[in-house]
């Protein structure tokens, strides 16, 4: 008998230790370092007495014990309604009420927090619906709630209920969500609650220190091993994780103004990223939270408490308590950043920050990770300068004497000493502290002399910029940002400036903090320009670069600095003659014209101008035919030109800096007005003229007849790269005399990108292919001969597929004129000469129906189903388009939809950046005509040049025809990516809903007819089989699906091509549901998406689960089931990073009945929105939410029906329809929607391996105990 208890008793405490395993891990702790929470573990003999009182040392976390007789502590009450007696003891048999939550201080460890509405009684066991027993131990069901999570870190909590004989109850663990389950919610990843705001300051006792560095901290400094407790330049951040995404931050470093420290989740600082600023307001901490957003704070009330702070001088130190964001990928990986900015006192303000300290992507929960310093420590440990821009006199000039040795030196002549030169452009820097430098500036200017510091190499971009104005004799310190040619003003860090005027020259010498570069320390591209300043209103002038460098590390001295802009400046020509280039002043802009004597003529070309013709060598002297351009240079950037052609309007020349026409390009337009040449300056951007002044002079002209002739000079702008290297571009277009109007510019001539100061350039016309290039030998056109001349030119091509254009066969370089004679060069009128068509979209009849007759041989043809004719089948999306003559084509366009139909020509293969676009609509049953341009995916009205507008409504069904003048395409002849779309249309307001897209082509000939159309968007049923078998690029995708392209047939394009059909019209009434959501055709008729993975949402509560099946094209059938208090949402995301933008689908319980919305997810917020979206269904029973609902899911260009999906849950408000913030249960890597076979797995299951723990624990257990009872039998 003694044998048999001794046994007994064995087994007992093994079977305990193993229980109690067992729920520690089952609540399984995400912490790094995975130990239990301090205060979340029952003590040792911790075991509930008897009676139900706790133990005098068994009790609850610190402010939620019992009082040792078994009394509430103080701030230990019950709940409202479930309130304690007199004495602390439970009501009547001790059981808390059912909904009787516990106050504040009276929850089971202090990160553990209690069931919602079964929290512990007031002896501090919970049970699930928050009775005790009547001794006050816990029931058999004395578990936490479904989602009563453990403690922050994962450990049982004390009232993870003690039995009665104080052992935890068997079942006494944190249930499914409690637990680290497979979708990732583990317990220690932020289920404790975020931390209430509270900024009050106290005092900081403990200066923030090294103390704990790699051990129970993680810790960032510059310099890297510094010691925030004695060192006073040490910039320095501690992290220590309490709870979830809760953590203790503590924070020093030294600055005028604040201390601030961001978390990004990205590794990008900037995108709205949490910053937590700690400022010194008259030597106390003042703590603000705010984003960082582009370089600017805004203020945010963020979670924070426990703020403590000191002042030491400039010494900032705090510490306080956080809750961090959610970061959906990793848990709490951040990149760091630390930086300083001054702080208004009296205002509040807060400047832009210098970083001190960038770290890569690091894990704030390890306390082991080493964090490194994108910035080094050179780069920013001392404190910015404080902005002091009163000049006094410079005593010693500025000079070469430390170049190399003691400071960096860049000049333009390279060698150049600025003391002794006057045509010297200098710049010296040399490194004080960090990111200060003492710099020197030197150069001769009329107005300015300024120092450019880019960090990207390319100017123009909001470059810092210092500026010594010439005021009167005396020097005047500007701060500036130089961004698109412009300066604006801008308060820097910089002080003791001092200056000089000598004449022209200007010498300025100051202190500045130079802009942080992350990757580099002080890595800057310096540039030197001029400009005029206005004295008398302090007006600056656009700069003129002298000196341009590529990226340099301003604190090395011995960099040897380039100019890149030295072509111009005193290198030899191709001609021999060397420029003193880039050192003359910009010409004053004087746009009066006088009489032209001496007519524009080709005598100096190749000699001394540079010449460009079209044709090629015309004599504009001579022939009326001939546009004309001329180009010599005076000096520097100045140039002489001469203009010549024929226009009813204006002949305007452009000059492109990057070789595409249209980028804010100067232009230099010569009008026609009444007889006499009026110049206007302007800019040509996206093919619209808008006027600028400009530098020119020196203006002549005459008018002949048609002919037009100007000469001017001009300061051209300044090519960072290149010396005068510009793309040349001659024009003509409408004027109106009594307006001034200049009409949109038709191209006559455009070069590839040329030296204008080397008149032995040729030039070529880069527009002579419009025409879809010629045969082999050059013959005529159709209804003429060629040319005896009709030679091709440099540039001439053949056309793809070998054949003449659509009117003929052209030149070996390019088509035909009107009346089939070959131009010198080639670039007949077929080629955009001819004019551009005036608007005029009234509409007629449509006689003849839109058809296929001449696809592939007079005209190109676009079809959505490939090969569908739109005369006959109804669900035919249609585009056919014939050359008429240049950019002028012929339309037909032929489709259904309730609302409008739309031709869309992108110049680039992406929809959206403002692409021409002509919309037929269906109004009251006639057509109605609208030009439009495409961005972003909306449409916004647009006058197009369109005539001849034809239309014809048969029900849904739309058909209309014009002619249209489309966009100049610089590099390819009327190449375009083409797109057919549809979408509504208000009758009544005539507004235009975003376009739904039913084909889309990559970039095609329009001007060739056998330019065979794919369509880019057929890929939506155009997955391969699911044996596996490649598509045409040979290559399989691991699920069976399609490849990256989604297209199976071997033109690239699925016949089965779901896009025909229509977007779903919104329909958010809710039915009833009938049908369960299930499990049934998971795997063969429907996609899946569950957490747990295969759990069934018709028999199970605690199942998150989303099905999809494909209905047609981009239509959907979906099923959404899962628990919510509030709401239960889908997410389909294109790019698999939630949040931007993101449709979402949400099911609402609005009083026991769903609710739809539809809605998008951004930055973790949802707004709501009209989805295409109806038959909706839903039902409610208790928790869990059930709907059903037919979707058109969003448009994915590269993929077919590609998505992240994510399921979540959140707060809903029935009385508002307020929706909280959503909780994602599961989120997916990008599926294939329309394949059912995929496996969908939940990229949040990282603690999956704590329930392997539990089932082996538990089988142990039971092998235990049947080995224990054979036993006591034997025995």
């Amino acid at each position: 008998m003694d044998n048999r208890l001794v046994l007994l008793t064995a087994l007992l405490v093994m079977m305990s230790w193993m229980s109690v395993g067992t729920y520690a891990q089952s609540a399984g702790t995400a912490a790094t370092n995975g130990t239990a929470a301090t205060n979340g573990t029952a003590a040792t003999n911790g075991t509930a007495a008897t009676n139900g009182t706790a133990a005098t040392n068994g009790t609850a976390a610190t402010n939620g014990t019992a009082a040792t007789n078994g009394t509430a502590a103080t701030n230990g009450t019950a709940t409202t309604n479930g309130t304690a007696t007199t004495n602390g003891t439970a009501a009547t048999n001790g059981t808390a009420e059912t909904n009787g939550t516990a106050t504040t201080n009276g929850t089971a460890a202090t990160n553990g927090t209690a069931a919602t509405n079964g929290t512990a009684a007031t002896n501090g066991t919970a049970t699930t619906n928050g009775t005790a027993a009547t001794n006050g131990t816990a029931a058999t069901n004395g578990t936490a709630t479904t989602n009563g999570t453990a403690t922050t870190n994962g450990t049982a909590t004390t009232n993870g209920t003690a039995a009665t004989n104080g052992t935890a109850a068997t079942n006494g663990t944190a249930l499914t969500n409690g637990t680290a389950t497979t979708n990732g919610t583990a317990a220690t990843n932020g289920t404790a609650p975020a931390i209430t705001p509270n900024t009050t300051v106290t005092e900081l006792i403990t200066a923030i220190n090294r103390a704990d560095c790699g051990i129970g901290q993680l810790c960032a400094s510059e310099p890297s091993d510094c010691d925030p407790s004695t060192s006073s330049s040490c910039f320095f951040l501690s992290a220590k994780q309490s709870s979830g995404r809760n953590f203790d931050i503590g924070l020093s470093g030294e600055s005028d103004g604040y201390l601030a420290a961001t978390l990004s989740l990205d590794s990008e600082l900037g995108g709205d990223d949490t910053t937590y600023v700690c400022a010194n307001k008259n030597g106390v901490v003042k703590l603000f939270g705010a984003v960082l957003n582009n370089g600017k704070l805004t203020l945010r009330d963020l979670p924070v408490d426990s703020v403590k702070g000191k002042i030491t001088g400039k010494k900032i130190q705090c510490s306080f308590s956080a809750t961090v964001p959610a970061q959906i990928t990793r848990v709490a990986q951040f990149a760091i950043a630390i930086s300083t900015g001054t702080f208004n006192s009296s205002t509040g303000a807060l400047g832009d920050p210098s970083t001190q300290l960038k770290s890569p992507l690091v894990d704030l929960a390890n306390p082991n990770t080493t964090v490194t310093n994108g910035t080094t420590a050179t780069n920013g440990t001392a404190p910015a300068i404080t902005p002091n821009t009163t000049v006094t006199e410079l005593i010693t000039v500025i000079n070469r004497a430390d170049c190399g040795i003691g400071q960096l030196c860049a000049a333009e002549p390279s060698d150049c000493d600025p003391s002794t030169s006057s045509s010297c452009f200098f710049l010296s820097a040399k490194q004080s502290s960090g990111r200060n430098f003492d710099i020197g500036l030197s150069g001769e200017s009329d107005g300015y002399l300024a120092a450019t510091l880019s960090l990207d190499s390319e100017l123009g971009g909001n470059d810092t910029t210092y500026v010594c104005a010439n005021k009167n004799g005396v020097v005047q310190l500007f701060g500036a940002v130089l961004n698109n040619g412009k300066l604006t003003l801008r308060d820097l860090p910089v002080d003791s400036v001092k200056g000089k005027i000598t004449g022209k020259k200007i010498q300025c010498s100051f202190s500045a903090t130079v802009p942080a570069q992350i990757t580099r320390v002080a890595q800057h591209a310096i540039a030197i320009s001029t400009g005029t300043f206005n004295s008398s209103t302090g007006a600056l002038g656009d700069p003129s670069t002298q000196l341009k460098s590529p990226l340099v590390d301003l604190a090395n001295p011995n960099t040897t600095v380039t100019n890149g802009t030295a072509l111009t400046n005193g290198t030899a020509t191709t001609n021999g003659t060397t420029a003193t280039n880039g050192t003359a002043p910009p010409i004053t802009p004087n746009t009066t014209v006088t009489e032209l004597i001496t007519v524009i003529n080709r005598a100096d070309c190749g000699t001394g101008q540079l010449c460009a013709a079209e044709p090629s060598d015309c004599d504009p002297s001579t022939s009326s035919s001939c546009f004309f351009l001329s180009a010599k240079q005076s000096s520097g950037r100045n140039f002489d030109f001469g203009l010549s052609g024929e226009s009813d309007g204006y002949l305007a020349a452009t000059l492109s800096l990057d070789n595409i026409l249209g980028g804010n390009d100067t232009t230099y337009v010569c009008a026609n007005k009444n007889g006499v040449v009026q110049l206007f300056g302007t800019v040509l951007n996206n093919g619209k003229l808008t006027l600028r002044d400009l530098p020119v002079d020196s203006v002549k002209g005459k008018i002949t007849g048609k002919k037009i002739q100007c000469s001017f000079s001009a300061t051209v702008p300044a090519q960072i790269t290149r010396v005068d290297q510009f793309a040349i571009a001659i024009s003509t277009g409408t004027f109106n005399s009594s307006t001034g109007a200049l009409g949109d510019p038709s191209t006559q001539l455009k070069s590839p990108l040329v030296d204008l100061a080397n008149p032995n350039t040729t030039v070529t016309n880069g527009t002579a292919l419009t025409n879809g290039t010629a045969t082999t030998n050059g013959t005529a056109t159709t209804n003429g001969t060629a040319a005896t001349n009709a030679t091709a030119t440099t540039n001439g091509t053949t056309a793809t597929n070998g054949t003449a254009a659509t009117n003929g066969t052209a030149t070996t370089n390019g088509t035909a004129a009107t009346n089939g004679t070959a131009a010198t060069n080639g670039t007949a009128e077929t080629n955009g000469t001819a004019p551009a068509i005036t608007p005029n979209t009234t509409v007629t009849e449509l006689m003849t129906a839109i058809n296929r007759a001449d696809c592939g041989i007079g005209q190109l043809c676009a079809a959505e189903p490939s090969d569908c004719d739109p005369s006959t089948n109804s669900s035919c999306f249609f585009l056919s388009a014939k050359q008429s003559s240049g950019r002028n084509f012929d339309f037909g366009l032929s489709g259904e939809s309730d609302g409008y139909l739309a031709a869309t020509l992108s110049l680039d293969n992406i929809l959206g950046g403002n692409d021409t676009t002509y919309v037929c609509a269906n109004k009251n049953g006639v057509v109605q005509f609208f030009g439009a341009v495409l961005n972003n995916g909306k449409l916004t009205l647009r006058d197009l040049p369109v005539d001849s507008v034809k239309g014809k409504i048969n029900e849904k069904k739309i058909q209309c025809s014009f002619s249209a003048t489309v966009p100049a395409q610089i590099t390819r002849v009327d190449q375009f990516a083409i797109a057919i779309s549809k979408g509504t249309f208000n009758s009544s307001t005539g507004a235009l809903g975003d376009p739904s897209t039913q084909l889309k082509s990559p970039l095609v000939d329009l001007a060739n007819p056998n330019t065979t159309v794919t369509n880019g968007t057929a890929a939506t049923n155009g997955t391969a089989a699911t044996n596996g078998t490649a598509t045409t690029n040979g290559t399989a995708a691991t699920n069976a699906t399609a490849t990256t392209n989604g297209t199976a047939a071997t033109n690239g394009t699925a016949a089965t091509n779901g896009t025909t059909a229509p977007a779903i019209t919104p329909n958010t009434t809710v039915t009833e549901l009938l049908t369960a959501i299930n499990r049934a055709d998971c795997g063969t008729g429907q996609l899946c998406a569950a957490e747990p993975s295969d759990c069934d949402p018709s028999t199970s509560s605690s199942c998150f689960f989303l099905s999809a099946k494909q209905s047609s094209g981009r239509n959907f059938d979906f099923g959404l089931s899962g628990e919510s208090d509030g709401y239960l949402a889908a997410t389909l995301s294109l790019d698999n990073i939630l949040g931007g933008n993101d449709t979402t689908y949400v099911c609402a319980n609005k009083n026991g009945v769903v609710q739809f919305f539809g809605a998008v997810l951004n930055n973790g917020k949802l707004t709501l929105k009209d989805l295409p979206v109806d038959s909706v269904k839903g039902k409610i029973n208790e928790k869990k939410i059930q709907c059903s609902f037919s979707a058109t899911v969003p448009a994915q260009i590269t993929r077919v029906d590609q998505f992240a999906i994510a399921i979540s849950t959140g707060t809903f408000n029935s009385s508002t329809g307020a929706l909280g913030d959503p909780s994602t249960q599961l989120k997916s890597p990008l599926v294939d929607l329309a394949n059912p076979n995929t496996t969908v797995t939940n990229e949040l299951a990282t603690n999956t391996g704590s329930h392997a723990i539990t089932i082996q624990q538990s089988l142990t257990q039971a092998l235990l105990f049947t080995v224990g009872v054979l036993g006591l039998t034997v025995l």
